[in-house]
């Protein structure tokens, strides 16, 4: 087989019958397209069954290391063994983008309050018990202490990822809500966002854990300690915190709910993100 495109030093593309990932311990090392991969090489095969979501793993698996990819996919393979239920394949995506991210940011110091996790305990307690299960594996296999803040947010990765047919009008009206704060950002902006871009994509999933807690009436309001962020936010990344009170206002307006500031914390690092990113494309393409 021959690489058709080289995503890492160990994940390259080849293209069979199908496209598909071809992973190994310097596989994409001084390898050129077109060059000829040996089974020799070959440690794994992967292949999503929707092309979208083989494009959305392409695009995170450029910044994965193999390790994390690999113990990504040994948890994925428990949760679909033990929840008993179809999981989605966008599960390969979501959750290894935010293991991956988890890690970084562990290595910067950066840990991220879950202020969901009680009600996550309570609402989804099997999703819960596989997020810890998940958490102590990472913990264990990589070395590393990762808080069990991060259970939650691996539990609410695995409730995305098994909506059932049944829930198909929730995911039509999540589907419109986040068309709806998409455009509004767009609009304080006037700026027309890349939707292939992993910060892109990263937003529109948070929407989408947002909307499923909204419609199933699982959006708990709670104290915060957030004193000390909030300020930091408002100085650093002033318009993207206007822009998440537009969503907020749009909100109370629109679906009668009044959000936390945790939830409009992470409203304006994702808005942050996407428009840094935008502009970094932009002063590349000058």
């Amino acid at each position: 087989m021959k690489i058709s495109k080289i995503l890492n030093n160990n994940f390259v593309i080849v293209q069979e019958d199908k496209e598909m990932v071809v992973m190994g311990i310097g596989i994409g090392f001084n390898k050129r397209v077109g060059d000829e991969i040996h089974d020799y090489e070959i440690e794994k095969t992967f292949h999503l069954s929707n092309s979208e979501l083989n494009d959305r793993l392409y695009d995170i698996l450029v910044d994965v290391p193999l390790n994390v990819f690999k113990l990504s996919e040994c948890i994925i393979a428990s949760i679909r063994l033990e929840l008993g239920k179809k999981v989605n394949e966008i599960i390969y995506v979501t959750l290894t983008d935010h293991i991956n991210s988890a890690l970084s940011r562990y290595k910067e110091g950066i840990s991220i309050p879950n202020n969901l996790l009680l009600e996550i305990q309570k609402f989804y307690p099997q999703e819960y018990q596989l997020g810890y299960e998940a958490l102590k594996k990472i913990n264990e296999t990589l070395n590393v202490d990762l808080k069990e803040d991060e259970a939650g947010f691996i539990a609410m990765h695995i409730v995305n990822s098994t909506i059932s047919d049944e829930d198909n009008i929730i995911a039509m009206r999540i589907t419109e809500l986040i068309k709806q704060i998409l455009a509004i950002v767009r609009r304080f902006f006037n700026l027309e966002f890349d939707n292939q871009s992993v910060y892109y994509y990263r937003f529109v999933t948070h929407l989408k854990f947002f909307g499923q807690r909204l419609f199933t009436e699982k959006l708990t309001e709670k104290p915060e300690d957030l004193n000390d962020l909030m300020p930091m936010l408002i100085s650093k990344y002033q318009k993207s915190y206007e822009c998440s009170q537009l969503i907020s206002n749009f909100l109370e307006k629109s679906y009668h709910v009044n959000i936390s500031n945790e939830e409009i914390m992470y409203l304006t690092i994702h808005i942050q993100r996407m428009v840094n990113e935008h502009h970094q494309k932009e002063r590349n393409h000058e």
